[in-house]
Parts: C-alpha cells; structure tokens; sequence
C-alpha cells in the first residue's frame, strides 16, 4: 500500500463527504478509494468512517486521524512547491473559482498571458456566483466580493469596487428622465439574490440626499451578476453595477448612467484561500497576477 496516496485519498473522502466525490476529484474510481480506504484501515487497526447505503462519517479516531494527515499533506505539498521552484518556475494544476463578471472582464481575455509565462501550471476556471466550499471542492482560491467569515480561509484584498445605477439609452428614452431615488419605484428594476439567503439584494444608494433605501420589488431578479449587467444591456431595465463592468459599454454608448450623483457603497474585492504555512508557489505566482491586472483597472474604472 502507497500509505501516502492512501492519506490523500482518505482525506479527499472525508472533506468531500463521500467515497463517489472523492474519486471525482482524485480521478480514480470509486471502488479504488473504497480499497484505498480499507487498506488503511488494515494497516492503522482502527476504523476510520461510519458507512451508511449513501452517506460516511468520520468515527472520532477518524477525525484525530484527520486532522494529522491534513497537516502532514500540507507540508508535505508545500516542500514539494519550494523545491519545484529551484530549478525553473513553479508547475501543477491550479483550480479556481471567481465572480463571473471578474473573470470575463479580466481573467479570462488575459489569461493566456499566465499561461505562457508559468507554461508548467494548468488552471481550472470554474465561473459562478456561487459561494463554494473550497474544501470539498478542491479550490485552491476564491476571487469573491467580502471577505470570508471561515478562520480556516486567509482573506488578502484585492481593491474595492464602486457600483452605480445604469441602463441602455432606449430603455430610458421609452420610460422618461429619472430625477430621484423615488422615481425608481415606477421602473423596470433588475436585481439579484443573495448568495447566503438566497432573499433578494435591495439598493442602499448614497447621494445629496442622504441614504435611500431601495426596496420596490424587480421587475428581474437573477443569481448572477453577468446575467444581470446583460439584462440590462438588453433593455430590459435598470441595473446595479460594478464601475468597471459597466465601463466598456459606457465608452460604446450601449449603457448610460442613471441617477448619476448617486452609488451604492463599494464592496470589497478578496482573495480567498486555506490558511497555511506556506502559500504554494503556482497560487502566489497566480494571486501576484491578478493583482496586477485587476487593481489598476478597477480603481481607475471607480473614479470616471
């Protein structure tokens, strides 16, 4: 028995829940981490999981078991990064998950650069609005808007994004001049859900007047912030964007600002990735490049 690859597997296992996501994720079939399993089992003379039809659960060896191995894995992965930097750049599969808007605006027309400047990583790009847990989904990082409240994840800043009111020029020729936040309850409005409660995201708008508190009921609401920049591009109605989403379509003319002295309060744009004690060098070469590329971008975008 590969005692090492046993270790991976059974922690694969335990974080994803299940012997089937587990062999998903490592690439094996489902019957091999089930060996794999029970030959450790063998060799430690304790079980590690209680098994049901569809379901497993750490037995309370497991879980001490648990916590060593995942320790013992991350140093050894983070050895293996520093001396894989020695001798040329750093190499492994990367898997990322990022805001959707982020991604096509930045990481995705740019990301052949980062290709060809660390030719030996390989990315995986899963594009959701979705908040994933990146345990048990393998995710290296997260790109998100706020930080996280999990004190196993490190949340490091990327920069803060504005977010103000636009709408396609037809769409306001058809329904008139908006003057005031209070005109806002007799439009089209687009808005999306909460990713956590999944309720709808109402608009707090900063302006000469103070705060207005936004809650007329959306004629759309979507759970994707892509979907909702499209819909407006689409004349369906007004929407609630990122500065730098909008502003390809401002210079274009296909999107106008709406109530243009007033914005909603800027978010907080994170990295977000497992606390350890060293950061492997293919995610700090990724993290230090998209820095580079959004922050600049962003901030300028926030200031037009």
């Amino acid at each position: 028995m590969d005692k090492l690859t046993a270790m991976r597997t059974f922690v694969a296992a335990a974080q994803s829940g299940s012997f089937t996501a587990a062999a998903r994720l490592l690439g094996v079939p489902r019957t091999r981490v089930s060996q794999r399993i029970q030959d450790l089992e063998a060799a430690l003379s304790i079980r590690l999981f209680h098994r049901s039809t569809r379901v497993i659960s750490l037995t309370e060896e497991g879980a001490g078991y648990l916590d060593r191995c995942t320790a013992i894995l991350e140093e050894i992965d983070s050895v293996e990064q520093t001396l894989g930097t020695l001798g040329g750049t750093p190499a492994g599969q990367l898997r990322v998950t990022c805001l959707s808007l982020v991604a096509r605006a930045f990481i995705l027309p740019r990301l052949h650069e980062f290709l060809e400047a660390y030719p030996g990583i390989s990315v995986s790009l899963s594009v959701s609005d979705q908040i994933a847990n990146m345990n048990k989904m393998g995710f290296d990082c997260a790109i998100r808007g706020g930080r996280s409240d999990d004190s196993t994840l490190i949340s490091r800043h990327i920069c803060d994004t504005s977010f103000r009111l636009f709408a396609a020029p037809n769409h306001l020729a058809r329904i008139g001049p908006l003057e005031t936040p209070t005109d806002l309850a007799e439009a089209a409005l687009i808005k999306t859900l909460g990713q956590t409660d999944g309720l709808v995201r109402h608009w707090h708008l900063d302006g000469p007047g103070g705060v207005f508190h936004e809650t007329s009921p959306p004629r759309l609401v979507t759970d994707d912030d892509q979907a909702t920049l499209d819909a407006a591009l689409g004349e369906i109605g007004i929407a609630l964007c990122p500065d730098f989403a909008a502003a390809p379509y401002l210079k274009t003319g296909r999107l106008v600002p709406v109530l243009p002295n007033w914005s909603a309060p800027a978010r907080g744009l994170f990295f977000i990735y497992p606390s350890k004690k060293y950061v492997p060098a293919k995610l700090k070469c990724f993290i230090d490049w998209t820095v580079s590329i959004t922050r600049g971008p962003i901030e300028e975008a926030g200031s037009l």
